[in-house]
Order: structure tokens, then sequence, then C-alpha cells
């Protein structure tokens, strides 16, 4: 059997078995830690809503509240609101609001082709590119696992307990980034996504961690609630738009709004 056949026939085993029963029946054929770690992603995505749902998505919209439970300084920020229009032809625009704290209002856009990025100071910020670049990217799979432009490739999966639940943590890499995403046993949702990210080369990685959880289905797909940064305990409120009719002058720097709802067409 081919290394393709084998796959195809392991991903329709992992719609009907769960973790350890696929990585069993892989075993069984002499399976590589890939062939082994790609059918349990083909499980997920399946539990996430199929591969054609999420790569009909040609843009999206998150919007994010968090709230700072005890704040040191509640005159800065007593809660982060976050918005982003990811359009998956290669742009990003992203909102962050504190008012009234002191830590005010911002926004950025960037074009991923041109390298070209603008924010709300009013000028080119050429220094911020690198960044925008990562979080274009991080977005897609954070969010939706996989889309048209942005496809996880499966390397190894294992087997850990995360707080009291069973996880099977798929590694996997995105371009030159290593993202382990741990998998619900039950429902093979991602439960915690962590990117290790390297800034300079004579420094080691560094992990970005994201739990996910209060999963609901959005036009078929499964979306998670509440998206928290880091392992720590916060109230955080997620909500996505998939699709969206957004104003092209969003990405204009002499036209763009950076506010609440400052995609949407005027």
């Amino acid at each position: 059997m081919t290394k393709g056949a084998a796959l195809s026939a392991l991903a329709i085993m992992a719609l009907s078995h769960v973790g350890e029963t696929v990585r069993a029946a892989a075993r069984s054929q002499g399976a590589t830690a890939e062939v082994m770690a790609a059918a349990v992603w083909e499980q997920a995505i399946a539990a996430k809503g199929g591969r054609d749902r999420l790569r009909a998505v040609r843009n999206f919209v998150v919007s994010s509240r968090e709230e700072f439970r005890s704040s040191p300084r509640p005159d800065v920020a007593t809660y982060e609101y976050l918005e982003c229009l990811y359009d998956l032809d290669g742009r990003l625009w992203e909102f962050s609001d504190h008012r009234p704290g002191l830590m005010g209002a911002s926004g950025r856009i960037i074009d991923v082709r041109s390298r070209f990025a603008w924010g709300s100071v009013g000028r080119p910020e050429p220094n911020a590119v690198p960044d925008l670049l990562f979080r274009f990217v991080e977005g897609q799979y954070l969010y939706l696992m996989e889309t048209a432009h942005v496809q996880p490739r499966p390397v190894s999966v294992r087997s850990e307990r995360l707080r009291n639940l069973d996880v099977d943590i798929v590694e996997t890499r995105v371009d030159d980034l290593r993202v382990d995403f741990a998998l619900d046993r039950r429902t093979h949702l991602p439960v915690r996504v962590v990117t290790l990210r390297t800034l300079r080369p004579e420094r080691p990685p560094f992990q970005i961690i994201y739990r996910l959880s209060n999963y609901t289905a959005i036009e078929g797909v499964q979306m998670a609630g509440a998206v928290q940064y880091g392992d720590g305990a916060s109230d955080t409120k997620t909500s996505y738009r998939f699709n969206v009719d957004f104003d092209e002058s969003t990405f204009d720097p002499h036209s763009v709004r950076f506010d609440v709802n400052g995609w949407m067409k005027r």
C-alpha cells in the first residue's frame, strides 16, 4: 500500500475511532509517526466542520473581549477588546481598545504581499511587519485550524493528560513554525494551541499559548467561544463572522478607520 493510500485509509478510521484506537491501527500497519499524526489530524478537521467548509472561508472577523479581574492599574486598563479582519487574499486589519483606560485605542493594517504596514499613529510602521505577518498566519490556524492558504503539516502525535482531560497532542509545522494542537480525545477539537516562535536564531524559541473552550457551531464550523492567552485564569469572550462584505477602504492608509466595526462599509 502506498503512503497516500495508507493515509486515506487511516483518515477513514479516524472518523470512527478515538485517538488511541487510531494510533493502534496505524501501528499495526507499520505506519510512520507522520501518518499516525495525519490520521488524528483528519479526525479533528472533520470534527471542526470539514475541510470544504474551512477552505470556503475567504475572510473572517474575530472579536474578543478579556476582562482583567484584578488590574493593578485600573486607570490604565480594566479590559482589552480586540477586533481583527483577516482577508485571506493577504491583508490584515486589527484594532485594540482599552478606553477609557490610559492605554487607549490603536490599530494597524498590513498588506502581506507588499510587506507594507500602516498604523493608527498615521504613518508606516515597518518595525511592526514581522509581528503582523506572524499574526496573519497565526490567526488562521488558531481559530480555523486550516484554510485554503494555511495548512499545518502533522509530523507526530502523543497522548497526554491536560488539566484532567485526555488529549492527543499533534505536533505540526506551519512554514518554519512548530505548532502543537492539544485535541480533546472526546470532541477531537483543540483545547490548547502552543506555537514555538523564534525571533533571533541565536536565541531559543519562546512559547505562545492559547486555550480554547466553549465551542459552538457557526455556519457549520465549530468555533471556540473563549480563546484565552496563556495558561492563567481569565474571563474572555470571542465571536466570529465569516465572509463579510467589508469596505475596501479598510486597507487604504488614507481612509482606514481604527474603531469598533471599522471595517464595515460606511
